[in-house]
Order: structure tokens, then C-alpha cells, then sequence
């Protein structure tokens, strides 16, 4: 069941002192999303328009890691990303490197971005939860992360929350299209591989175009592959360890 508690923001009353908003309440279900305070008053410091909300990400993904995600608030003029179209390069450097770095200072100097966040990576079976604010100016609300055991999987979505209590969505596995799968411990830089493995890009044969990730089918099993190829472990890839079923996570 919901406990609900007192908002335990600092809110003004209609006197301008800080005072606990007797109203407000946060409702802690276990959800992808809550809503922390909707008091009139809105967040301190900001407009009155401003809720703040409780982001989950729950990795449901049997054997790949999820790289520290970059999540961030905007309108309708910013978008991450288009299916079929072409990676820009901090989503790129995401989803073939799980280096949020690039994105984040894309997105941090965007006009048409304003909240941005960058969490903490995400084991199998983990989950983590970080603040942001959503404000009728930017409703939306998006995200990217790394599967790390691939060449250029990234897990993302992009939805509009202003105003919801709570929701829920799916994020599925996409292919960013900038490197070819060609699933070689020297050109994916995952736990599933040694530090020392390289992590160079695959470009020839890359695909060009973002789409829905076909995952890890082993393409290389039966092959002759050198020591520096093979993951870990020893071996090639293979799909019952590491291939998933959309959506990677929650």
C-alpha cells in the first residue's frame, strides 16, 4: 500500500514565510515516477509552475549494465533523438563509450533544455532514483544510458510527465547505427570485457541510422578468435548470457 507523509518542502504561505504546507502530501508507492510536491506555492526558487519529481530507472536487463544515464527537462523544440536518422555525437559517445560527459554538456547548453541530471550506473536487477524538476515550460522528460556489454546499445526514452502524479514507461535497447555489432571484446568496453581490451570503434559496417536494437546473437560463435578478442571469460558473446528482450528497463 501508499504511505503517504506531510510534504516536507518549505513552502510559502500567503503571508511570504516559509512554512510546511499542511496540504501537500508525497505519495511513496513504488512507482517510476512521483510526484514529491504539488503545493500551489511550487518549488522554493523557482516558478510557481515547477514540480518536482522522483525519477526511478530499474534495470531489467539479465546481463548488461546500464552506464551512468543523462536525464534532463525540456519542450518540444529539443529532441533526443529521431528513429532512422543519425546519432548526434554525445549520444554517440553514450552509447559506444557509456560516457555521459558529451551529452551532458550538450543538453546543459541547449535553450530549450532546462533541468539536467546525471545519476549513477545500474547494475542488473539494480535500480537508482534521482530529483529533477518539471515545469509547464518543459514538460518533457528524457533520458539515455549505455548498455555496456555492446558495441552501441543505448536504453532511452522521452516522454511528457508535467502535471502527472505518477507514470510508468518502458525503455527500450536502441542501436545508435555509428558502429557496426560485431560483438569483439576489443571494441566494447563492458564489464564482460578486460580494462585493457580497447574498446575501438567498429565503423565499417556500421548501419548509419538509429533503430531498434537487434541484441547479441553470437555472431562470432564457432569463429577462431585471438585471446584479445574473446570476452573475459574466455569465448565469444553469447546470446543466452547477454541478449535481452525490449524493454531494458523501468
Amino acid at each position: 500500500r501508499a504511505d503517504n507523509y506531510w510534504c516536507q518542502q518549505n513552502c510559502l504561505d500567503l503571508e511570504g514565510k516559509f512554512n510546511k504546507h499542511p496540504a501537500c502530501f508525497v505519495d511513496y508507492e513504488d512507482r517510476s515516477v512521483h510526484t514529491v510536491c504539488q503545493c500551489e506555492a511550487g518549488n522554493v526558487g523557482k516558478g510557481n509552475d515547477y514540480k518536482e519529481y522522483m525519477v526511478k530507472i530499474t534495470n531489467l536487463a539479465f546481463n548488461q549494465p546500464l552506464s551512468r544515464p543523462v536525464i534532463f527537462t525540456h519542450n518540444e523544440k529539443k529532441q533526443l533523438f529521431k528513429f532512422n536518422g543519425r546519432a548526434g555525437k554525445g549520444l554517440r559517445v553514450v552509447a559506444e563509450d557509456g560516457n555521459p560527459d558529451v551529452l551532458e554538456r550538450e543538453v546543459s547548453g541547449n535553450q530549450n533544455v532546462d533541468e539536467v541530471e546525471v545519476a549513477s550506473g545500474i547494475p542488473p536487477r539494480g535500480s537508482i532514483t534521482t530529483k529533477i524538476s518539471v515545469s509547464k515550460d518543459f514538460p518533457f522528460l528524457s533520458l539515455a544510458s549505455m548498455a555496456i556489454n555492446t558495441n552501441d546499445c543505448f536504453a532511452v526514452n522521452g516522454e511528457y510527465v508535467y502535471g502527472h502524479k505518477y507514470s510508468r514507461y518502458g525503455l527500450p535497447g536502441l542501436d545508435a547505427g555509428t558502429e557496426a555489432n560485431n560483438e569483439l571484446r576489443t571494441h566494447i568496453p563492458g564489464p564482460a570485457c578486460s580494462s585493457d581490451s580497447g574498446n575501438q570503434r567498429a565503423i565499417s559496417g556500421a548501419e548509419g541510422f538509429i533503430h531498434v536494437h537487434r541484441g547479441i546473437h553470437g555472431v562470432n560463435v564457432g569463429e577462431d578468435l585471438s585471446e584479445l578478442e574473446q570476452r573475459a571469460n574466455g569465448g565469444p558473446f553469447q546470446p543466452q548470457f547477454y541478449d535481452w528482450r525490449n524493454n531494458m528497463a523501468l
